[in-house]
């Protein structure tokens, strides 16, 4: 696990930086890198105006200093990566000229590969990575981030200058002043998170799964080298041909996840995913893995029970990490202050908790995002064949059902049956594509449209805002099969920006090496030729991944419904503890007029929300986290 961070003046034309500027610069990105690595090298090109740096954790092979970043025999290419190759030996082995001398790492494999086969080389990567390749000899630069989008890339072009770097503050340290975009402000009050490739800030983006940016004869374009194809093609292969290869190459991820010379772990949450994933990594791993599982008191957000049972099935060394109110308010300012971007997901605050232990014990650990995005997992899915069948119904009718709804007694239990029944009658008469996101918002647009200013959400709209881009991404898949492109939509929008978002920027917080055997390229190619038929329907999800736990897992966890991971802070927010929160950092609070029509606003959704008459949970908890983010970024909002 590394950190990458690079300058590049491309356009000779313009006034270039001198080597005392670029290796100022430079350092101070690798400053701001510092937690991702224990130690850090830089190259300056002498003929050109171009500075690359790279922080190094050591992972496989530790004991194995070499200067990063790295170079090839000749030295005139130079690679500064982040994250591992899981396929290396293999492509060593296929090499066309082999290595003089033992490989340093697996990324040689990457400069091997390229010198020989230059862009093409892309396609044979498996793994989880951001690149940058120094081609001296084309006078190229080249920047690569995986397919999934597992490892993060953000970049800034200003007057002829390209900027990269793993995390928003390295950017930040070196190209202030930077401005806040409102369309992505805008998408952070609808979803807790902003959806790539924007940031908060208009300047910067982040470099889409499966893209490159190449930057040759002083021009700076950018091109996919794989796409995900989420209608897949018939394979004509039946449930248990499907069953049979979706295992096999589970396992094989996990074994070639399991690579390293460090102590290693799971995050095993006690859901079916993490579950079936600690079982098969304990098959592969000769000494008894560390496993870690959040615990609360408020029953419905628990699920510890499971994990133990898994823990003791394995017998790894577990950890049951408590997560209470007390705790997670006292590690908001300290999680927050770590935090690039507003991000409010309900789960960054624990996932923050369980990473400060988990450093204690081991240097990996592995994680099961991504299987319910490729086998359909979530509520969401079945909740949009409900939709379509209720979408049927007299407009009418529904109006009536709608407001018998309404009454229900608010509830603060985990995604309780009257919050979930709220948001799915909200969610008939719009169309599939805005009810997929509007179930999960924060804020809905009529809600922002009500409370915020006009003047920001005008400003907002002039770019492409969360809905829109959902409905774009949906049509591009143009599928016979229109439930398959709504798990592509969570591929591409809240897997990549909200999930592994935050599993990168926390670990490496703590220098912690988070591995998505999941998300491995050949295995999401492989759900894609599952039916939708058996990922889910109006009863059932994960139909196929299900048939395949049951072979590990005991019936009653294979059969588990998904509960999700955050944290209760409805009830927590209605607490006097949690309402002093609140009043301490909303209420007044000058620094959110620039977005709020009215200041009176939060005050009144305060009031109702500890009342119980409404359930105001997820947009307060939302502006809370903006309003800390702001006041720790020095009023910018």
């Amino acid at each position: 696990m590394c950190g990458i961070c690079g300058i590049y003046h491309f356009d000779l034309s313009r006034d270039c930086p001198t080597r005392s500027d670029l290796n100022n610069k430079i350092d101070r990105m690798l400053a701001a890198l510092a937690h991702r690595g224990t130690y850090s090298g830089k190259i300056i090109d002498p003929d050109l105006p171009l500075a690359i740096g790279m922080r190094r954790l050591p992972i496989v092979d530790s004991r194995n200093r070499f200067t990063v970043p790295l170079a090839n025999e000749r030295g005139d290419i130079f690679l500064s990566a982040n994250g591992e190759i899981y396929n290396s030996g293999e492509l060593l082995a296929q090499a066309p000229r082999p290595l003089s001398r033992p490989p340093r790492s697996d990324l040689e494999a990457i400069l091997t590969l390229y010198e020989k086969q230059g862009i093409d080389c892309l396609a044979l990567l498996q793994g989880m990575f951001a690149l940058a390749i120094w081609d001296k000899r084309k006078k190229r630069l080249l920047l690569v981030r995986d397919q999934a989008g597992v490892k993060p890339l953000f970049y800034l072009e200003r007057n002829g200058t390209l900027y990269f770097s793993s995390e928003i503050k390295a950017l930040k340290a070196v190209c202030a002043p930077l401005s806040i975009n409102h369309a992505a402000l805008y998408d952070y009050l609808c979803l807790q998170y902003i959806p790539q490739p924007k940031t908060i800030y208009k300047e910067i983006q982040a470099l889409p799964p499966g893209e490159y940016i190449i930057v040759e004869n002083q021009q700076f374009s950018r091109a996919a080298y794989w796409r995900s194809h989420p209608a897949g093609t018939d394979s004509g292969k039946s449930p248990s041909e499907l069953a049979e290869q979706t295992e096999q190459l589970l396992a094989a991820n996990i074994k070639s996840a399991l690579a390293t010379d460090q102590p290693l772990g799971i995050l095993l949450s006690g859901g079916v995913d993490s579950s079936l994933l600690t079982v098969l990594g304990a098959r592969h791993h000769p000494a008894p893995l560390h496993t870690y599982s959040a615990a609360f008191t408020e029953a419905s957000f628990d699920d510890t029970a499971a994990a133990v049972r898994v823990a003791q099935k394995v017998k790894s060394i577990h950890h049951r990490i408590t997560i209470d109110q007390d705790k997670v308010f006292a590690a908001l300012p300290e999680v927050i202050a770590g935090l690039d971007q507003p991000f409010a997901e309900g789960s960054f605050v624990p996932y923050e908790l369980i990473c400060r232990e988990a450093k204690k014990d081991v240097r990996v650990l592995l994680a099961g995002e991504g299987a319910d995005e490729l086998f359909g997992g979530y509520e969401i899915y079945r909740a949009l064949l409900w939709k379509r069948l209720l979408d049927r119904l007299p407009p009418g009718l529904t109006d009536r059902l709608r407001n018998l709804v309404a009454r229900l007694p608010v509830s603060r239990d985990k995604v309780s049956l009257d919050f979930k029944l709220k948001r799915f009658f909200e969610g008939l008469g719009v169309s599939e594509v805005y009810a997929h996101l509007f179930w999960r918002r924060a804020f809905s647009e009529a809600e922002i449209s009500r409370f915020c200013r006009p003047e920001f959400i005008t400003q907002a709209r002039t770019q492409e805002t969360a809905f829109p881009q959902a409905q774009r991404l949906f049509n591009e898949t143009a599928l016979a099969d229109s439930l398959a492109g709504h798990l592509y939509l969570d591929q591409q929008i809240s897997l990549v920006s909200d999930l592994l978002y935050r599993a990168d920027l926390i670990s490496m917080r703590h220098t912690l090496e988070v591995r998505v055997p999941f998300l491995q390229k050949e295995l999401i190619e492989q759900s894609q030729t599952i039916p939708t038929l058996l990922k889910f329907n109006l009863f059932q999800d994960k139909i196929l991944f299900r048939r395949i736990a049951k072979k590990y897992l005991p019936s009653d966890l294979a059969e588990k419904r998904k509960k999700g991971f955050n944290i209760p802070y409805s009830a927590w927010l209605a607490t006097s503890q949690g309402q002093a929160l609140l009043r301490e950092h909303l209420t007044g609070n000058n620094h959110l007029q620039s977005i709020m029509e009215n200041l009176i606003i939060p005050a009144e959704m305060m009031r109702d929300h500890q009342r119980g008459a409404k359930d105001y949970g997820h947009p307060l908890w939302t502006l809370l986290i903006l309003a800390m983010w702001n006041k720790k970024e020095g009023y910018v909002v």
